[in-house]
């Protein structure tokens, strides 16, 4: 077997090992201690990326990574996976098994709900917070603009996501700074609406 093939061998491995739902087995076995992952514009360390992941799977315990197609060179691989899997919990209490000390008693769903429409377009803008690795699906902001939409708001801006590494963070390279530059714009919008 040439390297590449071992190479493609052992990466398709990992990921069988982990739709095995062993993901600290897998990550002792075939992830190297020093490992940077550079997922997403973000770079983080072998124990963010497995604790995200770890995390992500308590939140979707049948998620999977399904290999759509792999390429290798030497013992470089690329490997092009989809993540497929269903959201199955509520996210406080996913926070709250998590060790969160503080848990608000109703989220931006509930809160959007308590509200009447404005009687006019009231100007909105909407953001969350996601991990960027796995990259989940769907977005929080963009439904909560909807849902505001729905009840007569204005949005003033596109919903935008900021990006995190784990679930308890920290927040991942240069979000910050665009955070920052976002809230910046936003503030400038809202004074003119």
């Amino acid at each position: 077997m040439s390297t590449t093939e071992e190479s493609t061998t052992v990466a398709r491995t990992f990921y069988e090992a982990y739709n095995g739902g062993d993901l600290q087995g897998a990550f002792d076995t075939y992830i190297s201690q020093d490992l940077i992952n550079h997922t997403n514009g973000g770079a983080m360390n072998r124990e963010l990326w497995m604790q995200s992941d770890i995390a992500a799977k308590a939140a979707m315990p049948d998620q999977t990574m399904a290999i759509l197609s792999q390429a290798a060179d030497g013992d470089k691989v690329f490997t092009h996976w989809i993540l497929q899997g269903t959201h199955t919990g509520g996210t406080r209490e996913s926070a709250k098994q998590q060790g969160a000390e503080h848990i608000p008693a109703r989220g931006i769903r509930e809160w959007i709900e308590a509200h009447a429409s404005p009687g006019h377009a009231v100007p909105v803008a909407t953001f969350d917070t996601r991990v960027v690795s796995p990259r989940l699906p769907g977005s929080a902001a963009k439904k909560a603009m909807k849902r505001l939409v729905a009840l007569g708001f204005r949005p003033i801006v596109k919903p935008e996501t900021f990006g995190v590494h784990g679930y308890a963070g920290p927040v991942a390279d240069g979000e910050l700074e665009r955070a920052q530059c976002w809230g910046t714009e936003l503030a400038g919008l809202a004074s003119r609406s």
